[in-house]
Order: C-alpha cells, then sequence, then structure tokens
C-alpha cells in the first residue's frame, strides 16, 4: 500500500489504510446488501497491508516488515494516551487509527529518527524552503491564467 498522490488523501499509510478498509467493507455491505456481521477484511489485515505486505511488494520481505530476529525493524512509538484513541483497547486498531500527531518516537535501522513527538536532526525550516523552491518550478511554467473555474 502506498499513497501516490497527496491531493486525494495525506501522504500518510495508516490514513491509505484506514480508507482501504472502509472501501471494502463498503464493497462488503453492497454485495451482501445487509449489514455484514463476519468481515472479510480486519484491522489487522489493514496494518500489515503498510507493513508485511508493504515489504513484500517491494520485495524486501526477507529484510524488512515485521518485528523479527535478523531483520531491520523501524519501530514506531504510539502515545495512545491522546482523546483519538480513547480507550485503546485494541492495540492494532490503536496503531491503525493513530495519526501523525500520536507517533512518539520513531527508530529507522537502529537510529531515532522521532523523539517526544519531535523530528530529531532535522531542519524543518530549509525542508519547508526546497519545498516552496520545488513547487515554484513545478507551477510557474504550467500555471493557469484562465479556463473554466477561473475568472478571465
Amino acid at each position: 500500500m502506498g499513497t501516490d498522490t497527496e491531493a486525494v488523501v495525506a501522504g500518510e499509510l495508516l490514513t491509505a489504510a484506514r480508507l482501504a478498509l472502509a472501501h471494502q467493507r463498503g464493497i462488503d455491505h453492497a454485495r451482501a446488501q445487509s449489514p455484514v456481521t463476519d468481515q472479510k477484511a480486519t484491522v489487522k489485515d489493514a496494518l500489515s497491508w503498510v507493513t508485511v505486505e508493504g515489504a513484500r511488494a517491494l520485495g524486501l520481505e526477507g529484510r524488512v516488515g515485521r518485528l523479527q530476529a535478523g531483520m531491520q525493524a523501524d519501530l514506531t512509538v504510539i502515545d495512545a494516551r491522546a482523546l483519538n484513541l480513547s480507550p485503546a483497547n485494541d492495540p492494532i486498531a490503536t496503531a491503525l487509527n493513530a495519526g501523525a500527531e500520536n507517533i512518539e518516537a520513531v527508530m529507522i535501522g537502529g537510529r531515532w529518527r522521532k523523539r517526544d513527538h519531535r523530528l530529531v536532526d532535522v531542519d524543518l525550516d530549509e525542508i519547508k524552503g526546497r519545498l516552496c523552491e520545488s513547487a515554484e518550478r513545478l507551477l510557474l511554467p504550467n500555471r493557469v491564467t484562465q479556463g473554466p473555474y477561473l475568472p478571465d
């Protein structure tokens, strides 16, 4: 699972997994033409779409995607005390429903990249500046000045 356009959904994999799960459940309900009590896709399935299955899709299942001896594991620590995750009685559903604001810490390849809800060793102003420069390069040559949705 991945996101290829932020115009439709934020580039957050957990958001994409939640949307895919909701979409699949909608299809299941429509096919059954009644409420479905036995869901084909579960929250565990949805979480695997962005972990184990993501690694498999990239041909990296032998190296990443699961917490296992010999694998390079990225760790995400979720602060489940926030109101949007209460009650956090199902750890898988809690992880799937977490947003960026709930991610307390991230370790990638044995190195902390986020701690105490803040990115580590990242100059956000520099990154934002580079993003703005990129947007200008992309938008200026193609800027629409007239059209059905813009005033003449």
